[in-house]
């Protein structure tokens, strides 16, 4: 009897732990071409760990660590663009009173810039990333992902 009551922990805990997923997402690959206006992503990263809990599937999976930053075109003419830089975090699912609120990612206080670069310049570089500026025109970006 005491055996079975082991085993039968065993599998309870097995059932209950939760499956860790590593990942990698970048809108831009590199080599990739990509034509964008105001307003558009120019660039998004996001890595780190997933969770999947086999006791509560209808979640899918959370994020547990990791990192997410965008840049968002807010100009556009021949002679600058300005990007908008934020950072996110995660905002698990919660429940307040009866209601259950999913989660999501959530933009940081405080970490949102505007960096403005030159068109001549030709390259746009942030974080490690560099991307070529192949033309600008009516109100477009046409750039590649060089690193």
């Amino acid at each position: 009897m005491r055996k079975l009551a082991c085993l039968l922990m065993v599998f309870l805990l097995a059932g209950c732990m939760a499956t860790l997923s590593p990942y990698l997402n970048q809108s831009v690959q590199e080599g990739e071409e990509r034509v964008a206006g105001i307003g558009d992503t120019f660039f998004e990263h996001s890595a780190g760990q997933n969770k999947t809990d086999p006791m509560m599937p209808m979640l899918g999976e959370i994020p547990v660590s990791g990192e997410k930053y965008d840049l968002t075109i807010l100009e556009l003419n021949q002679e600058r663009i300005g990007l908008q830089y934020n950072e996110f975090y995660y905002q698990p699912p919660h429940t307040i009173g009866n209601t259950t609120i999913p989660g999501g990612w959530m933009v940081k206080q405080g970490f949102n810039n505007r960096f403005d670069y030159a068109v001549a310049d030709k390259i746009v570089r942030f974080k490690g990333y560099e991307f070529e500026v192949l033309s600008v025109e009516n109100g477009q970006i046409k750039y590649r992902r060089l690193k």
